[in-house]
């Protein structure tokens, strides 16, 4: 409910409403709030309640400097291993693909998730499940302000040649080709998100 937009940032949740809504007792609720405040997705105000999450610009900045770290380093440990498999590149096309055909249609929420689905099975490719969990997570996190506060369709065509640089790279397998583009990308994108969301002359 979070994540589709139902509960924005700054929206209280109150664990007996939401067993109303959700037809269950009050306990699973309690500890499902407990659970995202652990993840980051809600914070709990002493004597208050439990409130969605806003991600402030540092915030925002942090989780991009670790999505790169994450990236980066599942990125070294599958070129370690050697060329990429052609069915798992396929697959990259096929999300690559999927993303592309959404470029110019407002369906954002599926153009992220079809984003989202490149970079985790790129990551899963290291064989590390861990990485993968974590990045997860902090995809989620991202997605999140990027449902709430927008989008930048601009990007889209950028992010696409960024894409396709980086599948060519690993393609041929060019490894310091690859890992630069993979770089480039992830700082692209995060000063394309912190410049629309926090850099407005009224901000």
């Amino acid at each position: 409910m979070i994540l589709s937009g139902h509960f924005g940032p700054g929206n209280k949740l109150v664990h007996e409403d939401l067993a109303d809504q959700l037809h269950v007792s009050r306990t699973p609720v309690r500890e499902a709030l407990e659970r995202l405040y652990q993840e980051g997705f809600v914070t709990r105000l002493p004597r208050r309640g439990f409130y969605v999450t806003g991600v402030t610009r540092d915030e925002a900045y942090d989780l991009y400097s670790t999505r790169e770290a994450l990236e980066l380093f599942a990125l070294q440990v599958t070129l370690a291993h050697g060329p990429i498999a052609q069915p798992s590149m396929d697959r990259l096309w096929h999300y690559l693909q999927r993303y592309e055909e959404l470029a110019n249609s407002q369906a954002i929420g599926q153009r992220i998730i079809a984003d989202v689905l490149f970079h985790l099975n790129l990551a899963t490719l290291s064989g590390n499940r861990y990485l993968v969990s974590r990045l997860a997570q902090i995809f989620e996190l991202l997605g999140l302000k990027r449902r709430h506060e927008g989008y930048n369709h601009s990007r889209a065509q950028m992010a696409i040649a960024e894409h396709k640089q980086l599948l060519n790279a690993l393609g041929a397998y060019d490894k310091n080709t690859a890992t630069q583009t993979l770089r480039t990308h992830i700082s692209s994108a995060r000063d394309a998100l912190l410049s629309q969301l926090y850099e407005e002359p009224s901000a």
